[in-house]
């Protein structure tokens, strides 16, 4: 009886360090989702910030060539 317990005593904790294992491989999967997810939004709001400063440049480009259009007027 003693030695069943041993036994069973010992598979648990086989399964236990197994899950162990597999959970640290999951997060690590998750942690390069994770990852690459926030690396793709990083470069989206940078490319929407450069859109907006190239609409501003060119909006006062604009500005600039209908106030000297005006002068010459």
């Amino acid at each position: 009886m003693r030695r069943q317990r041993v036994v069973f005593l010992d598979t648990v904790e086989d399964v236990a360090g197994q899950d162990v294992e597999r959970s640290a491989a999951a997060s690590e999967a998750i942690s390069d989702e994770e990852l690459d997810r926030l690396i793709d939004a990083e470069a989206q709001a940078e490319h929407s910030q450069e859109v907006a400063r190239l609409s501003g440049l060119r909006a006062e480009l604009a500005a600039l060539k209908q106030e000297g259009e005006q002068k010459r007027e």
